[in-house]
């Protein structure tokens, strides 16, 4: 189980750190350009790759939390390397910080501390 605890322990603060960022710095987000949307597509997908090659365990329920947030990024990555132009234009119509997405990173991120350091 020392992997799935230490990819706990990255990602829980990462997750926590991310949906805080996010929420008070939302405004800056539409005056993005696509090419910024590509590279962090990029550095998520390397991010997703990197995870989802080194803990692809779907048992118990931690390990299949880490995996699965894996892949999900993984595929975060691939859709904004895709088609950024198509994400930039959906935060630009966006009427601001999307409050159940940011929400939910922070309880995953609470749930992977939680699994990293205490449990």
């Amino acid at each position: 189980m020392a992997p799935t605890r230490f990819l706990a322990r990255t990602m829980g603060p990462t997750l926590l750190a991310l949906s805080a960022s996010e929420y008070r710095n939302w405004h800056v987000f539409p005056q993005s350009s696509p090419a910024v949307v590509l590279l962090n597509g990029t550095i998520l997908f390397a991010c997703g790759v990197g995870i989802v090659q080194s803990h692809n365990v779907w048992h118990p329920p931690q390990a299949l939390l880490v995996t699965a947030l894996g892949w999900s990024i993984l595929a975060l990555g691939a859709s904004r390397m895709a088609v950024p132009e198509l994400v930039l234009s959906s935060v630009q119509e966006s009427q601001g910080p999307p409050n159940a997405l940011l929400l939910g990173m922070g309880t995953v991120g609470v749930v992977l501390c939680t699994i990293g350091y205490w449990l």
